[in-house]
């Protein structure tokens, strides 16, 4: 209120602080006093950006998690369903390699085509955000590519690890081994 004039963002139910969550986001971003201080700033920023940095991998690993599980019982069904022709097949003369390659490929097919798929589409939206963010790519988003393609190369020899896991479990399911 300045010369008996009451402004709309005083009253406004949406703007009140509450002045008991001192450290909430609303209070930090609408309090007109705030003093500025640009060393606390910075460490707010980073320390915010360290916040949703460790919850991003602890979701990371959580939807792997998922991902592995589902993948895992989805190849274990496959293997256990398709026993019986493998069974079939085995006694008609099919030798353990011809019986194993095509295991390999029905797993190949749960597996690494749907990695493969999201892994290029999330390394394209990568570059097409960095890219027409600017129309160019400056040195450091070319950086940031490259961090990226190194995390995506990680988690590759994981998921192929977990390939190869599955691999070797459902061929002793099947008795391939």
């Amino acid at each position: 209120q300045e010369n008996g004039v009451e402004y709309w963002g005083d009253t406004h139910p949406l703007l009140q602080l509450d002045y008991s969550q001192r450290d909430s986001s609303n209070f930090i971003v609408r309090w007109k006093y705030r003093p500025s201080f640009r060393i606390l700033d910075q460490v707010d920023a980073v320390n915010n950006v360290a916040v949703f940095v460790m919850l991003f991998a602890f979701i990371a690993v959580i939807c792997f998690t998922a991902v592995f599980v589902i993948a895992y019982t989805r190849c274990t069904t496959i293997a256990m369903g398709s026993r019986q022709i493998y069974e079939d097949l085995r006694r008609l003369g099919a030798n353990r390699d011809y019986l194993a390659l095509t295991v390999k490929k029905q797993i190949r097919k749960v597996i690494a085509i749907p990695i493969w798929v999201g892994t290029a589409l999330m390394c394209l939206y990568q570059t097409m955000l960095l890219y027409f963010n600017s129309n160019s790519l400056s040195p450091s988003e070319v950086a940031t590519l490259g961090v990226c393609l190194c995390i995506v190369a990680g988690i590759s020899g994981l998921v192929w690890g977990f390939y190869r896991f599955t691999l070797r479990k459902t061929c002793r399911l099947l008795e391939l081994v």
